[in-house]
């Protein structure tokens, strides 16, 4: 989406940052907006992934806009 000029940030745990950075250069960027979230977050009911997803909103948002 990048490529097409459309903002994006890429929202993941942890452990998958390494992949991230590790492939990001073969896609030809350099690296991509993120948020790490913890790690799991499969176990999260419905209010903790409200908190989580506002504790993370403005960082998105920034990304989007940049």
């Amino acid at each position: 989406m990048e490529r097409l000029g459309v903002p994006t940030s890429l929202l993941i745990t942890e452990p998958f940052q390494e992949v991230v950075d590790s492939v990001s250069p073969t896609l030809g960027a350099e690296s991509f907006p993120t948020a790490l979230l913890p790690h799991p977050v499969s176990n999260f009911d419905q209010p903790e992934l409200a908190v989580l997803a506002k504790s993370v909103v403005d960082l998105v948002t920034a990304q989007l806009v940049e």
